[in-house]
């Protein structure tokens, strides 16, 4: 399994072997100030007090629009911890190492950026000022669990992307990301406690093709709604997920007279259909996907979803693009559903037409260079 680092935890790697140094050293003290120079010292432990030893401490000081990095810091074994800084509204952020406390949280356990200056958990610090820090690091819990096909057998390299509720904004938060193993498993410990859905996307064709943790394709509209999980400090989920199964329909492409199947490609579209019942048109399209066409003209259609619509489309070399159907054009093409089974796209009544280009007495023009157009939509299109 990775998971995504941040930009401030690879700022570790190059600070550790510095910080085991000053450590060993006995230098995690209060510094001395120099003049014009602030500096603040402090010490970070969890809920019960037991220090918490080679933590990344950063000190992000606000230049007027956000939090930029100033200085870094490590704990050392007794927590403790100290910076000598320039004057200014200072943000303190903590990284600190295993899984039992959240990843990047502020001084009072938020992981969200302060407002701004004078903000809860915020530090204005004046010239020859040193303030002592207690830093209360938030316990986290874990997003834990096993992916596995509808058929039952664990899926290896899905990607699994956790979103976390975000109360003020309305909405999904993107979060950390982790790639299954072998046996299909994912764990991204640490994260925050609150409101997730999980996002699955590399499945097998079996599977429909990106899902929730409730198996549909469409994020949850709030945290009381289904495949959500809710997680409070040292709580672990969600366990086994079996994948939403997805259909696999087949097709075949009859190309032109003259032209390979091989050289096709088929466009895979889900549609969105505007009316009622016999009166039912496109209304508009999204791209799903794009499948080859074998030598003997047959292409299949992976990871659809049941219960939504789609239509396909290819182009031959030389000739216009034809839509399940016969159609021209999308708006005018045939959909299915996963229950309509196979499909064809019959290019054989397709083709071109030799055009022969004069001047006004009939002498053949050569080199006249010549636009072609095709109605599409209530309107000419240059094809």
């Amino acid at each position: 399994m990775t998971a995504t680092t941040s930009p401030s935890r690879a700022r570790r790697l190059w600070s550790l072997v510095l910080a085991a140094v000053l450590v060993l050293a006995g230098a995690v003290t209060a510094p001395a100030q120099a003049a014009g120079e602030a500096a603040l010292t402090g010490t970070a432990h969890d809920a019960d007090g037991v220090p918490v030893a080679d933590a990344s401490v950063e000190a992000r000081r606000w230049d007027g629009t956000q939090w930029a990095w100033e200085s870094t810091a490590f704990t050392g074994p007794d927590g403790s911890f100290s910076f000598e800084v320039t004057p200014g509204d200072y943000a303190l952020w903590f990284d600190p190492a295993g899984e039992s406390l959240v990843y990047d949280q502020y001084l009072g356990g938020g992981t969200a950026d302060p407002a701004g200056p004078g903000a809860a958990h915020t530090l204005a610090l004046a010239e020859g000022t040193n303030p002592a820090v207690d830093a209360v690091l938030a316990l986290g819990a874990s997003l834990t669990g096993a992916v596995t096909a509808p058929e039952g057998y664990p899926i290896a390299d899905a990607v699994v992307h956790a979103y976390r509720w975000d109360t003020e904004a309305g909405g999904w938060s993107s979060g950390v990301q982790a790639i299954t193993t072998l046996s299909g498993g994912f764990h991204l410990g640490a994260v925050p406690p609150g409101d997730y859905t999980l996002h699955f996307s590399g499945l097998p064709e079996t599977a429909a093709q990106e899902q929730y943790l409730d198996g549909s394709a469409s994020a949850p509209l709030g945290p009381q709604s289904p495949g959500v999980l809710h997680l409070d400090v040292g709580d672990s989920g969600p366990g086994e997920v079996v994948l939403a199964a997805g259909a696999l329909i087949e097709g075949l492409v009859v190309p032109p007279v003259g032209v390979a199947p091989s050289s096709l490609a088929v466009d895979v579209y889900e549609v969105f259909l505007a009316g009622t019942g016999d009166n039912q048109v496109i209304d508009s399209w999204a791209l799903a996907g794009r499948e080859p066409v074998a030598a003997n003209g047959a292409f299949r259609l992976r990871n659809l979803e049941p219960g939504r619509h789609y239509s396909v489309g290819a182009t031959a070399p030389g000739v216009v693009s034809l839509y399940l159907g016969g159609a021209s054009g999308l708006r005018d093409a045939t959909w299915f559903t996963v229950a309509d089974g196979a499909i064809t796209l019959d290019f054989s009544g397709t083709g071109g037409a030799d055009v022969l280009v004069t001047d006004d007495d009939g002498t053949p023009a050569p080199y006249a260079e010549v636009e072609l157009f095709r109605w599409v939509d209530g309107d000419w299109a240059s094809t």
